[in-house]
C-alpha cells in the first residue's frame, strides 16, 4: 500500500467514525439520554464518555453496550450513519396527470404518505366506508398502493416523493403550499414553528450565496430525519414540512394599485 493509499483509507475509516459517533450522540439526544446519564450506565464518568464522543473512539463491545442501553442494533446505527437520505419516489407523467385531475385523490394519497391511517382519514372528513375503500381501489389501480382485503394496503411511493413544480401538479402544490404558509403564520408564537419574510438590497454573489444557504439546510435536516425515522419509534416522531423561497422581487409586479381618484 503506498503512502497516498494509506492516507486515503485512514481519511475514510476517520469519516466513517464520525458518521457514526454523530448517528449515536443524535440517538442519545432523542431519547433524552446525557452524557452523566449514559457514564452511569456504563460505569464510567461523564469526561470519559465526552473524549470517546471527543476523540471517536469507541470499541464494538461498547458500542454494543451503548446501542442495547438505547433499544437499538449496531447494524441499525451503522446502516443509518451510512445513510444519506431517503430516495425519493419519481412519479410518471400517467400519476401526475391523474393526481392533477383528481384533487381528492391527490389529498388523500398525501395523507397515506404523511401516515395517516384510512380510518383516521374517515374520521376527520366524514367519509363513508365505501368512499375510504374507492380512494384505496382508484390509488391501487394507478399504481401508487397495492390493495388487499380489509383494506389493508401498502405503498408503492414514499415516504418521499420527488414533486415536478413545473408538471401537471403545478397548480396544486401551489395550493398545498399556500395553505402551509397562512398556516404556519397563524400559528406562528407557537412551539416548533417558525416564519422568517424579509426583503433587503443584495448583490448577485451574495444572493447565491444564500440560495446555496438555504439548499445546504435543507439537506442538513433531511438527512437528520432520514437518520431519526430509521432509528426511533414512530410515536416519538412528527410530521414536519419545511419550505424555503428566496428570489429576486418586485412587489409592483405581482400586487394589485388601482388607480384612484382626488
Amino acid at each position: 500500500m503506498t503512502p497516498n493509499t494509506a492516507l486515503k483509507v485512514t481519511e475514510m475509516h476517520r469519516a466513517e467514525n464520525w458518521e457514526l459517533m454523530r448517528a449515536l450522540r443524535r440517538a442519545l439526544k432523542a431519547r433524552g439520554m446525557t452524557y452523566r446519564q449514559l457514564g452511569d450506565e456504563l460505569g464510567i464518568s461523564e469526561a470519559t464518555v465526552k473524549r470517546m464522543f471527543r476523540e471517536q473512539d469507541c470499541s464494538l463491545s461498547r458500542l454494543t453496550q451503548i446501542c442495547s442501553l438505547l433499544n437499538i442494533s449496531v447494524y441499525d446505527l451503522m446502516s443509518v450513519a451510512q445513510q444519506q437520505e431517503e430516495t425519493a419516489t419519481q412519479l410518471t407523467p400517467e400519476q401526475e396527470e391523474y393526481l392533477a385531475s383528481h384533487p381528492g385523490h391527490f389529498a388523500f394519497l398525501l395523507c397515506l404518505i404523511q401516515r395517516q391511517f384510512p380510518d383516521q382519514i374517515q374520521s376527520r372528513h366524514q367519509l363513508s366506508d365505501r368512499c375510504i375503500f374507492y380512494y384505496l381501489r382508484d390509488l391501487d389501480r394507478q399504481g401508487f398502493l397495492e390493495l388487499a382485503e380489509h383494506n389493508r394496503y401498502r405503498l408503492k411511493v414514499g415516504p418521499q416523493v420527488k414533486w415536478s413544480l413545473q408538471g401537471p401538479l403545478q397548480q396544486r402544490l401551489k395550493e398545498v403550499n399556500q395553505i402551509f404558509v397562512k398556516h404556519v403564520m397563524d400559528h406562528n408564537q407557537e412551539p416548533g414553528y417558525a416564519f422568517e419574510s424579509n426583503f433587503r438590497f443584495m448583490s448577485q454573489s451574495t444572493l447565491d450565496a444564500f440560495c446555496e444557504d438555504l439548499r445546504q439546510l435543507s439537506r442538513k435536516y433531511r438527512r437528520h430525519s432520514a437518520q431519526e425515522d430509521a432509528l426511533l419509534p414512530e410515536n416519538t416522531l412528527r410530521g414536519v414540512k419545511w419550505t424555503l423561497c428566496i428570489a429576486p422581487f418586485a412587489p409592483s409586479g405581482v400586487l394589485d394599485i388601482p388607480e384612484i381618484s382626488a
